[in-house]
């Protein structure tokens, strides 16, 4: 079982192994001096760095009261509970942010990582579509499998689908496509789990709240032309993701891939002849979407189901709000001007809603004009929600000191995850992890010194002891007990070597003892370009070539 530490040094190890074999050199000396050099903080890596989560206060009330108190249907708590919120409260934030959708302000999520922004969005999404789709009509049975039969060809996913209007409710832009495929899992969670198509079977008719990713990734570019081979290659698709998903029987994994029978879009052909309920993408595709013919029949329907009710609504939604700032935040800033311009809308349009997340949002007025700005919203249709913090314990103590030998005796003989719980709670160590980094993300060693502060602790006394508190922490993470168990987040930074320099003398003065040797060519090592061997020996610093045949 990994935790901070042991990631780490299993990182550092796999590193060092790969520039110890392919630039292994013959000299022994200069591999250990080359080793010296750039096995330390500064140099191939940083130090493990330690961000001890805040938790957030829950409502106290229950989530069916939460969400009863502040107007939301049962149609909603009910969908929502079968996938979306999983437990049996929810957080300030999350209620407050769907009070304010539903008193029709644009929202945004202020709070911190790991707090529930996906639900603070997904919830008013959620709340349009199970409105909306009270009226819907008819049924959405899932088209043929064509991609089993060589002789039949590509057939839209939505074929047959009747009673309701295709057409992009909610957008969903992240700006990175890893965040898209995270999102992915917590909608085939919560659109597409066995719980929420029984619920959708019996209350909707065996509608689906269909859901697609629209970008690059998305299979298959291009015009459909029947026969062609990017049909065939969408079959091959089609065939390989059907065997993976037969092959995956645990409720956790299977989420990862999706579904063919389900409420996910299957392809770019799909989603152009039927566009998805929530469309997620990227700033690059939705401008290349705005310019191409291809995609304008995915903008013509959502503008015609727009104009159909004056009570259907458009949500866009905007992820990591804060990395849109500057040159590209002004080219994304038009890009949503351009989407609304398509679709026959302005920003103050009340069938328009805006929905941002961040973990890093300025405060005050600067937020407020940053949105209005970003937008093109009004400052006041802006309701900002950042959560309320759990306070941190008045009984915490001050440090661990009294507990590091049993911490250091962890790191050497780990034990199980009973024990684990028991060492955490008498310690009290996850509230004083809380206390002493008073939410900064601290380097384990700064962090270890503010846990166990005693003058005469070498580094290495430590860094085990830290070592040792990691270790608990993940093996009480694994039994009985969670509620004492601090949420940690570890950053590990690594990079790339581009190349060594050399002095040009060898007998440069610079050169450790224990590095010198009979016949050697070159003077001290650096891990930098410079042009002088400072400060003892002053001799041109040149970059060091590598002879692959002879080392």
């Amino acid at each position: 079982m990994a935790n901070s530490t042991t990631a780490f040094e299993r990182i550092r190890s796999d590193l060092f192994r790969y520039y110890d074999t392919p630039f292994r050199v013959r000299s022994e000396e200069i591999m250990a001096e080359r080793r010296r050099l750039i096995d330390r903080d500064m140099g191939a890596w940083r130090e493990p760095w330690i961000e001890v989560i805040r938790d957030y206060s829950l409502t106290g009330e229950g989530l069916s009261a939460a969400l009863k108190n502040i107007g939301a249907s049962e149609d909603l708590i009910d969908f929502a509970s079968c996938g979306l919120l999983t437990y049996d409260d929810i957080f300030t934030h999350q209620r407050d942010s769907l009070q304010s959708f539903l008193n029709n302000k644009n929202v945004v999520i202020s709070s911190g990582t790991g707090s529930g922004k996906t639900e603070s969005f997904l919830l008013p999404i959620f709340s349009s579509l199970v409105e909306e789709s009270k009226k819907w009509e008819g049924t959405s049975p899932v088209g043929e499998n064509w991609w089993e039969d060589e002789d039949t060809g590509w057939a839209p996913q939505r074929n047959a689908e009747t009673g309701r209007h295709s057409a992009i409710r909610a957008l969903i832009m992240y700006p990175m496509n890893a965040l898209v495929e995270d999102q992915l899992v917590r909608l085939r969670i919560s659109l597409d789990s066995v719980e929420a198509r029984a619920w959708l079977d019996t209350e909707r008719n065996g509608h689906r709240f269909f859901f697609g990713r629209y970008t690059g990734r998305s299979p298959v570019s291009g015009k459909f032309i029947s026969g062609e081979s990017k049909e065939t290659a969408l079959r091959k698709h089609h065939k390989a993701t059907a065997e993976r998903c037969e092959s995956i029987s645990e409720d956790n994994r299977r989420f990862y891939l999706q579904r063919l029978d389900g409420a996910e879009m299957r392809s770019r052909w799909d989603m152009q002849s039927h566009p998805p309920d929530i469309l997620i993408t990227n700033y690059s595709m939705l401008n290349i979407m705005l310019l191409r013919a291809l995609e304008r029949p995915m903008l013509d329907k959502t503008r015609l189901w727009l104009e159909q009710d004056p009570s259907h609504i458009f949500h866009i939604v905007i992820d990591e709000l804060h990395m849109y700032r500057g040159t590209s935040g002004t080219e994304v800033a038009y890009l949503l001007r351009r989407l609304l311009h398509a679709l026959g809308l302005t920003a103050d349009s009340p069938q328009v809603r805006f929905i941002g997340t961040s973990a890093s949002l300025p405060e005050g007025d600067e937020a407020q004009n940053f949105l209005s700005e970003f937008f093109g919203a009004s400052k006041d249709s802006f309701n900002i929600h950042s959560g309320d913090l759990v306070p941190d314990s008045a009984e915490a103590s001050t440090n661990l000191a009294e507990f590091e030998d049993r911490f250091v005796q962890w790191s050497e003989r780990p034990q199980t995850s009973e024990q684990a719980v028991t060492l955490l709670s008498e310690s009290n160590a996850g509230e004083l992890l809380k206390k002493v980094s008073n939410g900064r993300t601290l380097r384990i060693n700064e962090l270890g010194k503010l846990l166990f502060p005693d003058e005469k602790n070498e580094k290495r006394v430590i860094s085990t002891a830290m070592a040792g508190l990691m270790a608990v922490i993940e093996e009480a993470a694994s039994g009985e007990g969670q509620s004492i168990v601090p949420r940690i987040r570890t950053h590990l930074f690594f990079r790339n070597i581009i190349g060594m320099w050399a002095c040009s003398d060898p007998k440069c003065p610079g050169v450790s003892e224990e590095f010198r040797f009979e016949g050697r060519g070159i003077g001290r090592l650096w891990a930098e370009p410079r042009h002088r061997c400072e400060p003892k020996c002053g001799k041109r610093v040149l970059q060091l070539l590598y002879c692959q045949p002879c080392g």
